[in-house]
């Protein structure tokens, strides 16, 4: 079986979500991210007939909205609006504000793991402890001056690449891909890092650490460098879902509106360079014979019927209803992604939702964020478990979140999501009063047309700014100068 090792193997549920995972991460990574070289044309996608140079312009001027970065950022307001329970063994409180032996307290570490799992659709956790020296501890004094200590690690989700499972419902092993960095030395400056490739795959029992061989030796690919005991009995990896697709594996929670993001910013890209061409025209000619030099460095020639001496020359610019059709589409987005993300039901323009349907909405948004807080209720109780194993702690573990989310919590983080939005030109004021009124925020008889047309006026009225009036001696200076001019 060793011969025929393949450790990059995937486990079918990593390989089914992968997909999302990466395009999720990549939207909440934003323009940075979107517009590099390996990835510009993945989210900004190129026309048939459009030239290298035009495409090139047209990704260094795009900008990506950050949409996924404003839903997780609401929800996880939400999520920690109020700071989880955490009763633990006398043992493991003094770990609460070091879970990590990096100085995080378990507010940081855990609200980090759920931003994490919600971006990535899964997070995990390893319940690691440093093996002890041989010969032990002389006592529990030197074990805790030397800081032997168990502790909580975040692994991506793209380091998890495959798993088994037992008929009790937990892991058998798990293979985690990380990086062993080569130390330079004391005179390694100037030398590049060398990154190796390493995978640790952890048992019940023991973990074993694997590196890849640069030649093949009899049909065996990797060496094992490493290997110890895990005395904690299980497998020391913890999973912290965004929406959970099976025990092992989830969704990423902003999946089902990452391609509405992605067509936004592919319009908003259409519409900027609509503009730039109205701004900057392309020349045309049209004559019997094409001119010897035409000073431009876009433009063509058109030649005329034979006999036909007219001569033509003008500026070709969009024109017609397509910027207005744009705009509607990306109007119309904008609406879904809110809509979808928020768990506002669109309704038809004529229809008015009644109070009850709009205390709905709002209960299958508290609805979600109560599943997601229960589930990392539940993750989190079992990394404190693990951990009690490795201390050899059979003492009581209670963790509790928040999952009292009532309708003026809910109604506070989406007015404030919504406000950012158009505080940053992300959203336009009718959609924010529209989406107001269908999400029972205003009363169903309020005019948004009329609102809007009201505020236009009232500022059309008000009066100019005062000129700063000039500080006594300013004049006299200005006009010696101008004497002296």
């Amino acid at each position: 079986m060793a011969e025929q090792l393949n450790l990059d193997n995937e486990h079918p549920d990593f390989a089914e979500t992968s997909e999302s995972r990466i395009k999720c991460r990549d939207l909440y990574g934003g323009s940075d991210v979107v517009k590099t070289d390996s990835k510009s044309e993945t989210y900004l996608y190129s026309g048939t007939d459009e030239s290298t140079d035009d495409y090139e312009i047209r990704r260094l001027r795009a900008v990506l909205d950050p949409w996924v970065e404003k839903i997780i950022t609401a929800r996880q307001a939400l999520l920690f609006s109020k700071l989880p329970v955490r009763e633990l063994p006398a043992k493991l409180k003094p770990y609460l504000e070091d879970v990590d032996r990096k100085g995080t307290s378990a507010e940081v570490f855990f609200a980090d793991t759920a931003q994490e799992a919600q971006i990535d659709g899964i997070h995990w956790v390893l319940i690691d402890a440093p093996p002890a020296p041989e010969g032990r501890y002389l006592n529990k004094l030197a074990e805790d001056l030397s800081g032997h200590r168990p502790f909580f690690q975040h692994i991506p989700a793209l380091c998890v690449l495959d798993w088994e499972v037992d008929d009790d419902g937990a892991l058998l092993w798990a293979v985690v891909k990380q990086q062993r960095v080569n130390n330079r030395g004391e005179d390694g400056w100037g030398v590049a890092d060398e990154a190796i490739d390493q995978w640790k795959i952890w048992t019940r029992g023991e973990w074993f650490l694997y590196e890849e061989l640069e030649q093949p030796v009899e049909g065996k690919k990797y060496n094992i460098v490493d290997q110890g005991v895990n005395s904690s009995g299980v497998v020391p990896l913890v999973p912290f879902f965004g929406v959970r697709k099976t025990d092992y594996s989830g969704w990423p929670v902003c999946r089902a509106v990452a391609d509405h993001i992605i067509q936004i910013y592919n319009k908003d890209s259409d519409l900027d360079w609509f503009e730039r061409l109205v701004s900057h025209p392309i020349p045309y000619f049209i004559g019997p014979d094409k001119p010897e030099n035409l000073d431009t460095s876009k433009g063509f020639f058109v030649k005329s019927a034979d006999g036909d001496g007219k001569i033509e020359v003008g500026l070709l610019e969009p024109t017609g209803t397509g910027f207005a059709s744009i705009r509607e589409s990306i109007q119309d987005l904008r609406y879904r992604i809110l809509s979808i993300a928020l768990a506002q039901a669109k309704k038809d323009s004529g229809q008015v939702q009644s109070g009850d349907g709009q205390r709905e909405d709002r209960k299958i948004f508290a609805a979600s964020v109560r599943t997601a807080a229960q589930g990392l209720e539940s993750s989190e109780s079992r990394c404190w478990d693990i951990m009690a194993k490795w201390c050899k702690e059979s003492g009581k573990i209670n963790i509790e979140y928040n999952r009292d989310y009532d309708d003026r919590m809910i109604d506070a983080v989406m007015l404030g999501a919504m406000t950012d939005l158009v505080m940053a030109n992300m959203l336009p004021y009718e959609d924010f009063l529209q989406a107001l009124k269908e999400a029972g925020f205003v009363p169903p008889s309020f005019d948004v047309d009329a609102a809007i047309a009201h505020y236009e006026e009232s500022q059309a009225r008000l009066p100019e700014p005062m000129a700063v009036p000039a500080i006594a001696g300013e004049e006299e200076d200005e006009g010696e100068e101008d004497e002296t001019a």
